[in-house]
């Protein structure tokens, strides 16, 4: 996702795939900053629906990643207990600002995560659960499932990251470990689990995997962190999605 309105990479594919001979593609880009595949799986459900899509698009596993080392289930973990500002926002102008200032979005997140007791100065993790592996496989199925049974064809995606074994220094630096608490090796580790879910899940269920993970990982140059693009970062993703997508349409 890109700070710029009408300049994230969804947007672009947009214009890219109308400059393709698909004058009729409309592209809702339904991310919202934080969010994991299970907030994804409730918004189709609950929402996206209505729009009627042809086909939806998952993209994302970092923020995944940052449930592997919970102690207790998401239902355990998100149990009501007051207010939770991770989920809820607190009124108006709250709520506009984390609709139109990415800034204020990861200000914001780090703030709650650190009044939720995730503290940056906790030693990182050099192993997570398995399990979390097993719920975000389950998820990433029903979400495929839910997107058939109202009749839109899912596609998926392994996300592009900065996050490689090879990073250097300069990428390291850039990565934020504390929001996930794991080690370098360990967040490659859980990185390359979640990319064998989508293939595997895409395999399985006969889903077409868009992996543009060759093209675009551990370059620094096109990330302000460990997943988010800059211009020239969203610019490519965008062209390679819309290559992609172009092909899907094709055919159909």
């Amino acid at each position: 996702m890109n700070a710029i309105e009408g300049k994230d990479w969804p947007h672009l594919v947009e214009d890219k795939l109308k400059e393709m001979n698909q004058p009729n593609v409309e592209i809702i880009n339904a991310g919202i900053p934080a969010l994991a595949t299970f907030d994804a799986l409730g918004y189709l459900y609950s929402e996206i629906h209505t729009f009627e899509p042809d086909y939806v698009i998952l993209y994302g596993s970092w923020n995944d990643i940052k449930y592997f080392t919970l102690k207790n289930t998401l239902l355990r973990e998100y149990k009501p207990r007051g207010t939770d500002y991770r989920f809820h926002y607190v009124g108006v102008i709250d709520s506009l600002l984390c609709e139109y200032s990415q800034i204020y979005v990861k200000t914001r997140n780090r703030y709650v995560l650190w009044q939720q007791a995730y503290d940056q100065d906790q030693a990182l993790l050099s192993e997570f659960d398995h399990k979390s592996v097993e719920q975000y496989s389950l998820l990433v199925k029903l979400f495929v499932d839910c997107a058939r049974n109202m009749d839109a064809s899912p596609i998926l995606m392994n996300q592009a990251r900065l996050v490689t074994r090879t990073s250097d220094a300069e990428a390291q630096e850039k990565i934020k470990y504390d929001l996930v608490r794991l080690d370098h090796e360990t967040l490659c580790k859980a990185f390359d689990a979640c990319d064998q879910v989508i293939h595997d899940i895409g395999e399985e269920k006969k889903v077409n995997v868009n992996d543009v993970t060759p093209q675009l990982n551990g370059r620094t140059d096109l990330f302000i962190d460990q997943s988010h693009f800059n211009t020239e970062g969203a610019a490519i993703m965008s062209d390679l999605t819309a290559k992609a997508l172009n092909n899907i349409l094709n055919e159909r």
